[in-house]
C-alpha cells in the first residue's frame, strides 16, 4: 500500500515539475516575454501533477480504458483548471492566470486552445506514457523514491505555507 502511495506522489511531483518546465520552456515563445506563473514559488506546478494523477488514478480503475475516455479525462483537467482557478481568486483575491484576451474563453479560467491541448497531453499520456510508468518506476531503487517523495513533500508544504502567508498580507 506505502509502496502505492510513494508512487502517486513521485508521479505528482514528477508531472507538477514537468508542467513548470513546460511552461517556462513555451510561454516566451507564446507571449514572446518571460514571466513568473503560477501560484507557488518552487519548480513545480501542481495542477499538472494533480491532473496526471487523476487521470491515472482513474484509468486504474479500469474504467473505459479507451481513447475516447483519454479524451474526458483531458477535459476534466480543463475543468480542474477552471476551478482552481476559480478558488484562488475567491481565497486570495487576485488571478494567477487569465485567458480573456483569447477566443472562446470561458470567464478567462479556461480557453478553448488550453483545453484542447490539455486533450492531446491526455492522448499523448495514455497512449505513450501510461502503458510503461509504473514499469519505469519500477526500475528506481525504492529508498530513492521514498527519500524523493519526502524531500519534495516538505518542500511543497514550505512552499504553501510561505506562499499563503505572502499573500494574506497582500490581500
Amino acid at each position: 500500500m506505502w509502496n502505492i502511495i510513494i508512487n502517486y506522489i513521485n508521479i505528482f511531483f514528477l508531472f507538477s515539475i514537468l508542467g513548470r518546465f513546460g511552461e517556462w520552456a513555451m510561454y516566451p515563445i507564446i507571449k514572446k516575454s518571460v514571466i513568473k506563473r503560477g501560484f507557488l514559488k518552487g519548480p513545480y506546478c501542481p495542477i499538472y501533477g494533480f491532473g496526471v494523477t487523476l487521470i491515472i488514478f482513474i484509468l486504474n480503475l479500469g474504467i473505459k480504458n479507451n481513447l475516447i475516455f483519454a479524451i474526458i479525462l483531458g477535459l476534466l483537467v480543463a475543468i480542474l483548471e477552471y476551478l482552481v482557478s476559480y478558488m484562488l481568486e475567491k481565497i486570495f483575491h487576485k488571478r494567477w492566470w487569465n485567458y480573456s484576451e483569447y477566443k472562446f474563453n470561458l470567464n478567462g479560467r479556461i480557453a478553448l486552445q488550453y483545453i484542447m491541448s490539455f486533450v492531446v497531453y491526455a492522448l499523448i499520456f495514455k497512449i505513450w506514457i501510461y502503458p510503461h510508468l509504473f514499469d519505469w518506476i519500477e526500475m528506481v531503487n525504492q529508498s530513492v523514491l521514498i527519500m524523493t517523495a519526502v524531500i519534495l513533500s516538505v518542500m511543497l508544504v514550505i512552499d504553501v505555507v510561505i506562499t499563503v502567508k505572502s499573500e494574506w498580507k497582500f490581500s
